[in-house]
């Protein structure tokens, strides 16, 4: 009986325990959660470290496309605008750009000094907003449009009686802009007995009266006129597109808008209720009637019919076409005290907005922060 009780202590001094076997069980179990809940947060941690950068290289890119819009938009400007003040907004697949205009200074001779900024904003599908601001300097320049008469008339120009004015000597003022009267042109251009009048006295005056020293056809040619580039769409880009527009309402725009209206019918007629500023294209032929009064440049395709008392100040070209290979016949200033004279601002100002634009100034490109 002894041998057997000491046989079953020996037995159980070398049995684990169910308390021990228990607590080695656990310490595994709380081991492996343990490096469960690291791998967890390790595995979370990357994620969002990823996140992160994802939505870093998001922004960055939504930056991208901010900035890239925004230079855009400021070539864009200044390639098509041509006044300095105008705000205007573009629009591309990657956003919107708004590209304000603002006057620094005006320095004379027809040139003016302008700020352009442009703010753009990109919006990615993630959601945000990236916005990048652009400044630059231009200048708005006349591209040295200058005349060479009053009146030049291609195809020869025939004055019915002997009042009115052909005038070729500056009327422009240092009050109208900074540079004042200029050098006279020629009351009429044309070519060799082109110009006829009835009536004793007579009416063209200028520097020379008028000037037949080329042909008529030379007499445009030398204006350096781009005719075909202008009836191609080419040169310019009208504000107002006749007849399909409607003539502008000079009393509610702005006072230092000169738009190129452009009227692309067979004989179009204007009148008093037609009187304004700028550059007015007739492709074919043009007829002034009434109390019609003009401040800037007219050009003419075909003929120029004046009937009445007209006032147009600038200068005024016809038979344009000629620069096509097209025969056109001569115009006619008829009945009616009848005022054409050369005024050097009203042609700068009206150039500006015909064949200038806004040029950058070189060094002026920056980001605004």
């Amino acid at each position: 009986m002894q041998r057997i009780d000491v046989e079953r202590r020996r037995r159980m001094s070398v049995s684990p325990s169910s308390d021990g076997w228990n607590a080695q069980a656990g310490f595994a179990l709380v081991s492996v959660l343990i490096t469960l809940v690291a791998l967890t947060a390790l595995a979370t941690g990357g994620f969002l470290i990823s996140n992160v950068d994802y939505r870093i290289s998001q922004n960055h890119s939504a930056s991208a496309r901010a900035f890239q819009t925004a230079d855009a938009a400021t070539y864009d400007h200044l390639g098509t605008n041509r006044r300095g003040r105008d705000t205007v907004a573009y629009s591309y697949a990657s956003g919107g750009a708004r590209v304000a205009g603002s006057l620094l200074i005006d320095i004379g001779d027809g040139n003016t000094l302008h700020r352009l900024n442009a703010n753009s904003t990109h919006r990615p599908p993630e959601g945000g907003t990236a916005a990048r601001n652009i400044t630059v300097v231009a200048m708005l320049n006349d591209a040295n449009f200058r005349a060479r008469a009053a009146i030049t008339a291609g195809s020869g120009l025939h004055k019915n009686g002997s009042s009115g004015q052909l005038y070729g000597f500056d009327k422009a003022t240092s009050t109208d802009c900074t540079a004042g009267p200029q050098p006279a042109v020629a009351g009429v251009g044309t070519g060799p007995g082109l110009y006829t009048q009835n009536g004793s006295k007579a009416v063209p005056d200028g520097s020379p009266p008028v000037d037949t020293s080329m042909s008529g056809l030379d007499q445009l040619k030398a204006l350096g006129i781009d005719w075909a580039g202008v009836v191609n769409g080419t040169v310019v880009t009208p504000d107002f597109y006749l007849p399909a527009d409607s003539w502008p309402d000079f009393s509610t725009i702005a006072s230092d808008w000169w738009p190129v209206i452009y009227i692309d019918q067979a004989s179009y007629s204007v009148d008093s209720g037609h009187s304004g500023r700028g550059t007015l294209i007739a492709r074919y032929d043009l007829k002034l009637n009434g109390n019609f009064t003009w401040d800037g440049i007219i050009l003419v395709g075909g003929v120029m019919t004046s009937d009445g008392k007209q006032t147009v100040r600038g200068t005024t070209v016809t038979a344009l076409n000629m620069l096509m290979g097209q025969t056109v016949p001569g115009s006619s200033v008829g009945n009616g005290n009848k005022e054409f004279s050369y005024h050097s601002c009203w042609v700068r100002l009206a150039a500006q907005q015909f064949v200038g634009g806004l040029v950058q100034v070189p060094g002026t490109w920056a980001e605004a922060m």
